[in-house]
């Protein structure tokens, strides 16, 4: 029960609407590729082009972060459902345990008197 509640105390609960929260626009700027581009004399044409690569293969990254995001999201939720289940059964374990220990010692004391 101990490991259970220092595993969970390394990980504290976030909440889903956090973990959810809209990412903030990020602005990408392109200035100081354009700058770089133009120094070395590329076309303007040729820098549009190096620009739209960059900005598409930047949102395509944030994409795959939006869906591990998602992801995580999942898992934490299957986590806290096998959490309940697991207390559940920790709890019973004790009581049986328990009750166990209070019939032998019952029984004891039994054949004593």
């Amino acid at each position: 029960m101990e490991a259970l509640q220092t595993v969970k105390d390394m990980f504290p609960r976030i909440s889903n609407s956090d973990l959810m929260a809209p990412v903030d626009n990020v602005a990408v700027s392109t200035e100081k590729l354009r700058l770089r581009l133009m120094e070395e004399g590329v076309s303007e044409e040729a820098i549009r082009d190096s620009e739209q690569i960059m900005k598409n293969e930047y949102a395509a990254l944030q994409n795959q972060l939006l869906l591990l995001k998602q992801k995580q999201v999942a898992l934490i939720d299957t986590l806290r459902q096998l959490e309940v289940p697991l207390m559940k059964s920790r709890k019973l374990e004790a009581n049986q345990t328990g009750y166990s220990w209070w019939i032998s010692t019952t029984a004891q004391k039994a054949g004593h008197s």
